[in-house]
């Protein structure tokens, strides 16, 4: 028979074309009526109940008419087809291609539905040809349901080409059977087709058989059971897999063969050998599951399940001998090195070359050539055929889900073979599909002459319109060029946090003339004008044009280049976004490293603190109607098709009038403008920082946080509202039953995958409001209700009628009576701290200079003639350090410096420093003593000596410690250095030679200049020794001596008394 097939180019699918027209005149009439109504509505500024539409004609009305003018010429362009009757093409078979075939369903369909709606499904049942199936194909026949195609890895047989003559099989891709296993640490294995008739056959039971083993020379198997799963039901899967053992194993072909049965429903298998099988699968599916939790598990299934599901599966050694993977290429292995038959029969099984995967099969779909009783099914099913065979991009969607498809060469002789042949009706289905694109086509061409008729009609208006257009579009040209949306940060006048700060310096080097002493913080505090009220210390705030903003992170870098189209939307919410519960939007502004959201300003607060906060005293009719706010805000938002995407208690405002403003929702909207996804992934970092991110993503819907990238919807802030009544009702944070037992991270997971939910109780929630949220917060996202419902029923159940600010004035009053007390309170807490602030600045100043300071009196700079400095340091201190603990540096560095303080406290001295092992003491100021602080320090010093005889260390008793002391005298100035953490500071070449008389003596010995000797000789009563002249850095050479005692001091250790060369 020879026919006339169309070619692929002759059905490319125009997403213009369409068979179905409407009166080219009625449709230029509604274009003038539709910019007419458009252009009136916008001149009287009713713009609010046409949201959409007057977006369209105010910001872009000369693209409105430039579509509705391309609408007049092609009526197909607004897909006037949408009364068209849908088609079916009902489709049953294997599980085996489901996916596949699911996925070309969804694109044919998401291409035709343009010209005409399609019912299209393919739902599994079995692989091998069922009777009562074959009987369905093209014919509803004894009551069964009519069936367009059918999926099968099976082929028809003899006896089904003689019943149904008019049937045909018709190969649509090829795949891979792989064998799945489970064992824990073996990541990859290598498998025979002789280890797998063993293993069938029971001959091969344990997973190191020293043939498997041998085989995989690098990987130590275990020495387990193997677990073998077969499939129970009647599965073109367990046929494939047999028809492999049969082709490779004569004797497994002579006791099994090949065969599609499992077992009854006993678990009594029709052929496997029962000794062997461990598990029986219902469904690949169940395949699947038994292989993912049964260790040393081994069963077949499709490589495309496999990967889907993380299933590791084995290579198998082909008739060749190579070790093989089920990769495509693998695949296009197979198919290359076979033919088929006059009917399209082949086997992939075993096939003899070097690169084909052991075990493939061809996907086949069984059509009804002549007997169709729909042609419209028949043109459509056709044309499914040829897209599938043809098209580029079915490639690689086949690919992607690990099935071949048919090479071009095998494509065209289908098409010759079975497409040519296709009749309906007594007519050639090609034929008809020529006609239905031709018709298609001709619906491009029906533009001339409605065009002139409407011409002359619309022309006065289209003038108008075109002048009305030209005037908005330089006006919104204008704004764009301007960039009206983004306010210069620079005229924003910002309330900053002044920071009153000292750093904190060590000892100096011994080059130094200056050392500080320690220092304080003091505290730093928000300078924000009087007249804002409200907790906004973590806020960016700011005034622009004597209006009070927000700043508001957008998340987008300042060398971010925001799109057109983001730019005209940001100009939309600016002047278009007005509701009393919805925050206004003044635009964006940016600053070095990023841009911001310029909001408006609530002086009370985030609705976060209000409900934390227990002074407020929030009645039952006060939490509804906060509520019932959030709910009107959020029903205005979706009915612009705004989605907020991240609601919760923090991103909620309350003004001065405790009104409940939602802010935060320009960010998904300008992100989706940007084509920038929310991203929302597990945290991977440190515990104590993952459980505060996942503590923040408690209200996301749970679709959202499985979900890798995706963009939130309006169901998901349904779910985040759900999860704000929760909160508002409670006056806790959610979940907080929840994370009294369990972290952040393990309630969030239950929430992802377990559907956990807030416990809702009587005490809390009304029975109606406890239904309301549990429908709210719905695991399946489209039965939860909108918002139009959720605030219709919030305000039904609203108890009273007041409003916020009523209620919010009754639990004023409330509060108001015991005001009076908390003030109390809280004086006698500020006085109580600032003496403790006054005690903590003696310890940290001299005790003139702090009284100075607590009083706000300033401190000079003052010059000293002469007073005496004291340096010590621990002999030894490093290495000590680098064999103990921190904490064990610590306790020992405590327990010696309060042995030490002890000593200083009974001596007219003041302690400067302490780094470490380093101690600085000076003696003459701030108070002057004459040349008493020479023997001031000088007898400190002994005693100290005394002090170190006898102090042990913890953790090293046995351990002497070795105290090495340098003593000088002479000027100095000092004075307090800073505003943040002052420090008393000492200057001179005094603070220096002192330094150096430390570091030039040696190890439990007093080294004293000079100067501090004649000073002591003065005094008289010392016990001192001339050492000699010592070698000083930037000094020279100086003569220094060893204090060993005093007159009426006994005990000092007879190291610091003993003489040295």
């Amino acid at each position: 028979m020879t026919t006339n097939c169309l070619q692929p180019n002759d059905l490319k699918l125009d997403p213009r074309a369409n068979g179905n027209s409407i009166s080219a005149t009625t449709l230029a009439a509604a274009i003038v009526v539709i910019v007419g109504v458009v252009v009136v509505i916008d001149i009287f500024g009713y713009e609010r109940p046409y949201g959409a539409v007057i977006y369209l004609g105010k910001m872009n009305l000369s693209y409105l008419l430039a579509i509705l003018f391309l609408a007049a010429i092609d009526p197909a362009f607004l897909r006037i087809n949408s009364k068209a009757n849908y088609v079916k093409l009902r489709g049953k078979g294997a599980f085996f291609p489901l996916d596949v075939f699911q996925t070309w369903i969804a694109s044919f369909r998401s291409i035709r539905e343009r010209f005409q709606p399609l019912h299209m499904t393919y739902t599994t049942l079995m692989s091998s040809i069922q009777s009562d199936l074959l009987k369905t194909i093209g014919n509803s026949t004894h009551g069964l349901e009519y069936t367009a195609y059918t999926g099968s890895s099976a082929e028809l047989n003899d006896i089904n080409y003689k019943k149904y003559p008019d049937l045909r099989i018709l190969p649509a891709m090829a795949g891979a059977v792989v064998v799945g296993y489970h064992m824990r640490r073996v990541d990859k294995l290598n498998l025979s087709m002789e280890h797998l008739v063993g293993i069938y056959n029971g001959t091969i039971t344990y997973w190191d058989n020293p043939s498997i083993q041998a085989l995989n020379p690098y990987t130590v198997l275990p020495h387990a059971k193997i677990k073998v799963v077969v499939r129970e039901d009647n599965s073109g899967t367990t046929e494939v897999f047999t028809e492999a053992l049969s082709a490779f194993s004569p004797e497994w072909n002579a006791t099994y063969g090949t065969f599609n049965v499992g077992a009854d429903e006993d678990k009594n298998p029709y052929i496997w050998n029962r000794s062997v099988i461990s598990y029986y699968a219902n469904t690949g599916h169940g395949m699947e599951g038994i292989i993912l939790s049964v260790d040393y598990s081994l069963g077949y299934l499709s490589a495309s399940d496999a990967r889907q599901t993380g299933i590791t599966y084995a290579d198998l050694v082909n008739r060749r001998g190579t070790v093989v993977g089920p990769g495509v290429r693998h695949i296009y292995a197979a198919m290359e090195a076979t033919e088929f038959d006059e009917t399209f029969h082949t086997s992939l099984v075993n096939v003899d070359t070097d690169l084909a995967y052991p075990i493939c099969v061809y996907v086949y779909l069984v059509v009804n050539i002549r007997t169709m009783e729909s042609c419209d099914s028949a043109v459509e099913l056709y044309r499914f055929v040829e897209w599938f065979l043809f098209d580029e991009s079915v490639k690689d969607e086949t690919e992607d889900l690990d099935f071949a498809p048919l090479s071009v060469a095998v494509a065209r002789e289908v098409r010759h073979r079975i497409l040519a042949e296709f009749e309906c009706a007594s007519q050639n289905v090609s034929e008809l599909v020529a006609k239905q694109v031709r018709k298609e086509k001709l619906a491009l061409q029906t533009w001339r002459t409605p065009v002139f008729v409407t011409t002359g009609i619309g022309m006065v208006i289209f003038i108008a319109t075109v002048m009305y257009v030209v005037y908005i579009q330089i006006k919104v040209n204008r704004a764009l060029f301007h960039d009206e949306w983004k306010i210069d940060f620079s005229r924003i006048v910002m309330y900053s946090t002044n920071v009153t700060k000292c750093s904190r310096n060590g000892l100096l080097d011994s080059d130094s003339n200056s050392v500080c002493g320690s220092g304080m913080m003091v505290r730093s505090r928000l300078t924000v004008n009087s007249s804002i009220t409200g907790s906004f210390k973590s806020l960016k705030i700011g005034r622009y044009n004597e209006r009070l903003l927000i700043l508001r992170d957008t998340k987008l870098p300042a060398a971010a280049k925001l799109r057109l189209t983001t730019r005209r939307e940001l100009l939309w919410l600016r002047d278009h976004i007005r509701h009393h519960n919805v925050a206004m939007f003044y635009g964006m502004t940016t600053t070095e490293d990023r841009f911001w959201f310029l909001l408006e300003y609530c002086s009370k607060g985030f609705l976060h603190d209000i409900l934390q906060n227990d002074r407020y005293n929030l009645d039952l009719n006060f939490k509804f109607s906060m509520s019932c706010d959030v709910a009107d805000g959020m029903k205005y938002l979706h009915g612009l098709g705004i989605v907020h995407g991240n609601l919760n208690s923090s991103s909620c405002f309350i003004d001065v009038r405790w009104t409940v403003k939602i802010a935060d929702w320009s960010y998904t909207k300008v992100a989706a403008d940007q084509k920038d996804e929310l991203i929302w992934t597990k945290p991977t970092i440190i515990d104590q920082e993952e459980d505060i991110i996942a503590r923040n993503q408690l209200h996301v819907a749970p679709e959202l946080l499985k979900a890798a990238v995706r963009l939130p919807t309006k169901e998901c802030d349904v779910y985040s509202f759900s999860i704000l009544l929760v909160e508002i009702f409670t006056r806790e944070d959610p979940f907080q039953k929840e994370l009294e037992t369990r972290s952040p991270v393990q309630v969030l997971n239950d929430v992802k995958i377990r559907g956990l939910r807030p416990h809702l109780s009587n005490d809390d929630f009304p029975e109606a409001l406890q239904h309301l949220i549990a429908s709210a917060w719905d695991w399946i996202p489209d039965q939860r209700p909108t918002f139009v419902v959720l605030h219709k029923k919030l305000r039904q159940m609203k108890p009273s009628k007041k409003g916020v600010l009523d209620c919010m004035m009754e639990a004023v009053e409330a509060y108001a009576q015991n005001l009076e007390e908390r003030v109390t309170e809280r004086t006698e807490e500020l006085n109580a701290t600032l003496k403790e602030f006054e005690t903590l600045l003696h310890k940290i100043l001299p005790p003139e200079i702090a009284g100075k300071l607590a009083k706000g009196d300033s401190v000079p700079p003052e010059s000293y003639e002469s007073v005496t400095i004291f340096f010590s340091d621990i002999v030894g201190f490093t290495s000590l350090s680098s064999t103990s603990t921190p904490m064990q540096i610590v306790d020992f560095l405590n327990d010696l410096y309060t042995n030490f303080d002890t000593v200083l406290d009974q001596h007219d001295v003041y302690k400067v420093e302490t780094i470490g092992d380093a101690y600085m003491v000076i003696s003459g100021l701030p108070r002057r003593n004459g040349i008493l602080h020479s023997g001031q320090v000088a007898t400190m010093a002994l005693e100290m000596a005394i002090t170190v005889a006898s102090f042990r260390i913890r953790h090293r008793p046995g351990m002497r410690l070795q105290l090495r002391v340098g003593i000088h005298s002479g000027p100095v100035c000092a004075g307090v250095v800073g505003i943040k953490m002052p420090r008393y500071c000492l200057f001179g070449d005094t603070v220096n030679t002192a330094s150096r008389m430390e570091s030039t003596s040696v190890a439990l010995k007093i080294q004293v200049s000079q100067d501090t000797y004649a000073l002591l000789e003065e005094l008289g009563g010392y016990q001192l020794k001339l050492r000699g002249e010592v070698e000083v850095k930037g000094k020279g050479v100086m003569k220094t001596y060893w204090l060993h005692g005093k007159t009426g001091i006994d005990g000092v250790p007879s190291e610091f008394t003993r003489d040295i060369e």
